[in-house]
């Protein structure tokens, strides 16, 4: 899994706690700031395939499908 991240994604970044509640995000989209949690590893090549889709119709259905698993948004401005 973790090559197949690698392979997806430039730079990755890495987070060492993941929350301790029902609502924390264990999942942070940069640079855009979008928080999912209870993220498992089936989900991930949705991720993925959400935020590195070329077609912004694909990308906007692909995210409606992670509604469930969105928690927020940082400010990253």
């Amino acid at each position: 899994m973790i090559s197949f991240l690698f392979d997806k994604i430039s730079k990755p970044g890495f987070c060492f706690y993941l929350g301790g509640h029902k609502f924390a995000g264990n999942v942070i989209i940069y640079p855009s700031g979008t928080w999912y949690g209870r993220v498992l590893t089936c989900h991930i090549p949705l991720l993925i395939d959400a935020y590195t889709s070329s077609s912004s119709s694909s990308s906007k259905d692909l995210k409606e499908k992670l509604k469930p698993l969105l928690r927020g948004y940082l400010d990253t401005s």
